[in-house]
């Protein structure tokens, strides 16, 4: 479990499912999500199953402090990484997240952001960290800035979404950016 001063992520396991699920096709959690198609649970099972094998990809409830890992624990949202790209030659991890709508806005997000990024330079060999968002989705801008990334383009008509193709902007993290713990927890606030 990575443990910050007000969230901390845990793995999902099996005991998760139905909330996931929930949250998965509930059209206000996904509300900005570049992907928002309905899931069943077998779906997702599958989903997470696959990415309960940590080297790769791996996905983590977002929970408050207080309480994590216990039978007390409030979950706020999801994130989760993967390895964007299949080929050796590429050395960087992709992350994605949501929060739920009652609990957005007050910097969850952006702290399970630091963390991840955090873990993922301490434990991969990895160049980089990336994530997108939709154009106008200014909340995960506003998240993936204060986690260090930069903007580094758009890509037009990327996704298919209610409807009509939109746009994506690309954000990344390298790692003489992120430089080591104690640095980026200085730079951005903590951790």
């Amino acid at each position: 479990m990575l443990r910050g001063k007000q969230v901390a992520l845990r793995p999902v396991d099996q005991r998760d499912l139905e909330l996931i699920t929930r949250w998965w096709n509930e059209p206000d959690f996904r509300e900005g999500a570049a992907s928002r198609w309905p899931a069943r649970a077998q779906e997702i099972e599958e989903r997470l199953t696959r990415k309960i094998r940590y080297d790769k990809e791996a996905h983590f409830l977002i929970c408050l402090t207080e309480g994590a890992g216990t039978e007390r624990e409030t979950p706020v949202g999801d994130i989760s990484f993967s390895m964007p790209f299949k080929l050796p030659v590429f050395r960087c991890y992709e992350i994605g997240f949501s929060v739920h709508p009652d609990f957005r806005r007050r910097g969850y997000a952006t702290q399970a952001a630091r963390l991840l990024i955090d873990r993922l330079f301490n434990a991969h060999p990895v160049q980089r960290v990336q994530a997108h968002c939709r154009v106008g989705n200014e909340p995960s801008r506003r998240v993936l800035e204060a986690a260090g990334m930069t903007q580094e383009g758009t890509m037009r008509s990327a996704v298919f979404l209610d409807g009509q193709y939109v746009d994506v902007c690309f954000y990344s993290i390298l790692r003489p950016e992120w430089g080591d713990t104690s640095t980026y927890a200085e730079r951005y606030g903590g951790l």
